[in-house]
């Protein structure tokens, strides 16, 4: 494929593609809150950049989706057998054993150089100068941007190896691995010791990622079981009570906020407090939709707390799963 098609698929010609590379590389940054009480830092695309990274995405996607590999259950498209955030945690039902492992900086750990790798084996034809411009729509400061489309797909085929090389290992010692974006998740009817621990984290090493230390959580027999905000006893599973705690919790400062800035006199405390508005919206609608993806439209906790947002008066949000977890 040569690169006058490539810039067609992406649905351009050469002027208006010049110009995207030129002029039209915006974001929209922001920040939303984090399971930890940080923030995440989001870098979303605009305009023409983002309906660029969609074609591309749509590409890239095509090339990956026939060798992604089964532990993958993030931003995987299928209808039949569908692997969700939900697949990932039910793959670990029964099991007696789990450590869960979080990624460190998983986006930001896949730089220019990774993703330069990645384009030339899906478009080898390009010269060099070529996949430069391809890195321009897909790269800000050195490293995906998390919230643009392309990210996704591309953060899946950075990490593919790192995925086959786990999965012969775990095979190997009778463990369960599966993925969800950067959180990593480990199961066995045997206890996981230091030793074959440490074999993880080699592979992980080796394949230029690393591990928060921070996050590693272990899970005995007799523990409630919580992955990517699942909690699972036995055959069970429910949205944990953190994720439920954290929901209540903005919604109750969404709607003290609101009222606030009916209140407030002076412009400049006026948009901040509805800049803090916004990121409690984005992340009380994420909440929301993992509420209602876990436990059903029908969860007695999900109707009392969606009833509650409709009060609110609040505008829906397209959401993405993965940032709020």
């Amino acid at each position: 494929m040569d690169y006058n098609t490539v810039i067609t698929l992406l649905g351009h010609d050469n002027e208006s593609w010049q110009n995207l590379i030129a002029n039209g590389i915006r974001y929209s940054v922001f920040q939303l809150p984090k399971a930890n009480k940080k923030l995440r830092l989001i870098e979303a695309p605009q305009g023409e950049l983002k309906r660029t990274q969609k074609y591309l995405n749509n590409i890239l996607y095509a090339e990956y989706h026939p060798q992604s590999p089964d532990c993958v259950h993030g931003f995987i498209r299928m209808k039949a057998a569908p692997r969700n955030i939900l697949s990932n945690a039910r793959t670990h039902l029964g099991k007696k054993y789990l450590i869960n492992i979080d990624l460190k900086d998983f986006y930001h750990q896949i730089t220019t150089e990774r993703t330069t790798d990645l384009l030339w084996k899906r478009f080898p034809n390009l010269l060099p100068n070529e996949v430069d411009e391809l890195n321009k729509i897909v790269v800000k400061d050195d490293r995906l941007p998390m919230g643009a489309p392309t990210s996704s797909v591309l953060s899946n085929m950075a990490f593919q190896e790192c995925d086959m090389a786990l999965m012969t290992y775990c095979d190997q010692h009778k463990i369960v691995y599966t993925r969800y974006v950067d959180d990593l998740s480990f199961s066995s009817n045997k206890q996981i010791n230091s030793a074959i621990l440490e074999g993880i984290y080699t592979i992980i090493k080796l394949n230029g990622f690393s591990e928060n230390p921070k996050k590693v959580k272990h899970y005995g027999e007799s523990d409630v079981k919580i992955i990517t905000g699942i909690a699972m006893q036995g055959l069970h599973w429910h949205v944990s009570d953190d994720m439920k705690s954290r929901l209540e919790k903005n919604m109750s400062e969404y709607r003290k906020l609101r009222k606030l800035i009916n209140n407030l006199k002076f412009l400049g405390v006026e948009a901040k407090a509805k800049t803090k508005l916004k990121t409690l919206k984005r992340a009380i609608a994420g909440q929301l939709e993992f509420v209602k993806q876990i436990e059903g439209i029908d969860s007695d906790f999900y109707r009392s707390m969606k009833k509650i947002w409709k009060q609110s008066d609040a505008d829906t949000v397209n959401v993405d799963l993965s940032v709020y977890i």
